[in-house]
């Protein structure tokens, strides 16, 4: 059998893929059309569907998450290094600053940042060196930092670290759009 690759000529060639497109097209209105009166038929409840996975269908519960309170996760919840923040007994005070020389797109980016987490502060970075950042932001009872880093005048990534000790997490920043 001769496929539409080994036709020479242009127009006899898209002349037969364009028929076998449209004989497609036909069977597959075709199975439809039979589906539908199917459904019609039996009902909407009892039309044979396929089965769609998604991630939800998909997921296997976790043995080893807890999802009642008992006296022993009591106890971990209050020795937990974030304890007071979710009690509301300290605020959280955010040290915001960029990477060495930013763009104003990245200052456009902050902007909307800091309208969305309260008690944010910026502070220019300059020539400073992480270490001098971080020990100047304790020094002045900053309890978070955020480190915005940009690539090509698009913000790229973000470090947050939890002051003085940590945790400390980098995050990679794709698809930004601003409100207008």
């Amino acid at each position: 059998m001769q496929t539409p690759g080994d036709i020479r000529n242009k127009h006899k060639r898209q002349e037969i893929v364009l028929k076998k497109r449209m004989a497609d097209a036909r069977v597959l209105k075709l199975e439809q059309l039979k589906k539908e009166k199917i459904r019609e038929e039996l009902g909407e409840a009892a039309a044979p569907k396929g089965i769609t996975n998604t991630i939800e269908s998909l997921r296997v519960k976790d043995e080893t998450i807890i999802t009642e309170v008992d006296e022993d996760m009591q106890g971990e919840h209050e020795v937990d290094e974030f304890a007071s923040y979710f009690n509301k007994q300290n605020k959280p005070k955010i040290l915001m600053t960029t990477n060495r020389r930013p763009t104003g797109k990245l200052f456009d980016f902050m902007k909307e940042i800091k309208a969305v987490f309260p008690n944010t502060e910026y502070y220019e970075r300059k020539n400073f060196l992480i270490k001098d950042v971080i020990e100047w932001a304790k020094e002045r009872g900053f309890t978070d930092l955020m480190l915005w880093y940009e690539k090509h005048g698009k913000p790229h990534s973000l470090i947050l670290s939890h002051l003085p000790k940590g945790p400390t997490a980098t995050f990679r920043i794709s698809s930004v759009m601003l409100r207008e």
